[in-house]
């Protein structure tokens, strides 16, 4: 399984996170989360703030499998992640567009 441990550049311009983000989250790994991802970020990311970018980042870094559990499969995250606003916006993005991914994942 692979986690994306590459550190980034601390000079990271927004646009620049915000593109990098983008690539991330389309080619996750699993198509499943290519999915849920990919949507989140073309419909989501250019309105987050920088620190709201920082925590999806933290959630790219995760593995596909915990994400998917998590996300889909409606298990508990852990606390580091429960807490993270953008996990929460994820999660209620998720559950709302739900009948658009379903054709495709579930």
């Amino acid at each position: 399984m692979f986690r994306d441990q590459r550190p980034v550049d601390p000079n990271e311009t927004l646009e620049n996170k915000r593109r990098r983000l983008v690539y991330q989250s389309r080619y996750r790994g699993m198509v499943e989360m290519d999915l849920i991802f990919g949507h989140f970020a073309r419909l989501r990311l250019e309105r987050l703030d920088r620190p709201l970018l920082e925590e999806y980042d933290v959630l790219l870094k995760q593995l596909d499998n915990d994400l998917f559990r998590w996300l889909v499969m409606g298990q508990e995250a852990p606390e580091e992640i429960e807490g993270l606003q953008c996990y929460a916006l994820l999660k209620e993005f998720v559950e709302k567009d739900r009948h658009q991914l379903q054709g495709h994942i579930l």
